[in-house]
């Protein structure tokens, strides 16, 4: 799993996550960042996308360990994925986000999260400068197949999800953020076991 650096912004459409040359490797457009765990790793199924987290590989704050698929984006969009969550033994999230392209300790993000037995929630979450704070909004949850979106008119951003009866937006906010930036995917866990979870239908529109 080479480490590959994005510099062009995402054209519109599905996303090609796999090298076309190459099965096992990402796009050549897609930047791959392992964090900090030796055992954070992807793998590829056709044009899914398996992201492995090691145990404690997180961001949180100015904490930036956790593994994260890169993509460059400039200016307005909607990014909207599908997470096929496979619970594990908890305490670990998986979903999209944006971060500043000047600064990785400034992002917005949402996640599916499983802590405890009874703790199933979809959080967004917001790290500025890194500084974060409890989550800024947060729903109840059982669902393991979740699609999110990520919607940006210039400071604007817009984070929802897809529920059994349609779109549910949980952040409609201001959040300061350079016009070039980069769309991710991200594994976390907090605890000492790690998590892996599956990411499809990757569609960006302008």
């Amino acid at each position: 799993m080479p480490a590959t650096t994005a510099t062009e912004p995402l054209p519109p459409g599905e996303v090609l996550l796999v090298d076309p040359g190459d099965a096992g490797a990402l796009h050549p457009g897609i930047t791959w960042f392992g964090g900090a765990s030796p055992d954070s790793a992807y793998e590829l199924h056709g044009n899914e996308l398996e992201i492995l987290a090691g145990a404690g590989a997180d961001q949180w704050g100015d904490r930036n360990n956790a593994p994260l698929v890169l993509f460059p984006i400039e200016g307005d969009f909607t990014a909207r994925v599908s997470l096929e969550f496979t619970a594990g033994a908890g305490w670990e999230y998986a979903g999209l986000g944006i971060r500043s392209s000047q600064d990785p300790t400034t992002w917005i993000r949402i996640t599916r999260f499983r802590g405890g037995p009874e703790e199933n929630e979809i959080l967004v979450d917001l790290a500025l400068s890194g500084e974060s704070v409890d989550p800024v909004a947060r729903e109840e949850t059982g669902a393991t197949s979740i699609t999110f979106e990520i919607v940006r008119n210039g400071d604007r951003f817009t984070l929802s999800y897809l529920g059994s009866g349609g779109w549910v937006q949980l952040l409609d906010d201001v959040i300061e953020m350079p016009t070039m930036a980069e769309l991710f995917l991200v594994v976390g866990t907090l605890g000492d076991t790690g998590a892996s979870h599956r990411f499809r239908e990757l569609i960006v529109r302008g």
